[in-house]
């Protein structure tokens, strides 16, 4: 009997410092500060549609950017197109939502997500480099500028 008990206890440990871990060690306020970013977005013939400077307010994500500026397109649980945008996906805590589409009066940029995708890039100060978070997840504040071009999926 002794063995299973030692047994949960140590399960309920290794869980509970595993949360205790994602909980501090990601940031989850992912601005401190008001500021501004360049943006970039580019149509799947590398043409640039938009060019401009973009202010952003203290404790704003990258998506809540664009979801102010532009009218989004995002997957919904199915991956399958919602103009809501009022899924997000979680993934080991991490709400991130996934955009298929951008748009304004001007430009639009739409994905089907078995062919294309958008693509984040940010610029590293000399080239501009594949993201490797979401939307939601970018840090404003170590970025200067950042790149959304249609990619191919394949």
């Amino acid at each position: 009997m002794k063995p299973i008990v030692l047994k949960i206890i140590l399960t309920i440990t290794v869980l509970l410092f595993g949360f205790l871990i994602i909980e501090f060690v990601f940031d989850r306020d992912l601005i401190h500060e008001a500021g501004d970013i360049e943006l970039i977005i580019m149509d799947e013939n590398q043409e640039v549609l938009f060019h401009e400077i973009l202010p952003y307010e203290e404790n704003k994500s990258f998506f809540d950017i664009l979801n102010e500026r532009f009218t989004l397109t995002c997957a919904n649980q199915f991956y399958q197109p919602d103009n809501t945008c009022s899924f997000k996906f979680n993934v080991m805590g991490q709400e991130n939502h996934v955009v298929f589409g951008i748009k304004s009066e001007d430009f639009e940029v739409m994905t089907d997500w078995d062919n294309t995708f958008l693509n984040i890039e940010i610029y590293d100060g000399e080239n501009f480099i594949d993201a490797n978070q979401g939307f939601d997840m970018i840090e404003l504040d170590k970025v200067d500028k950042i790149r959304i071009v249609i990619d191919d999926a394949r």
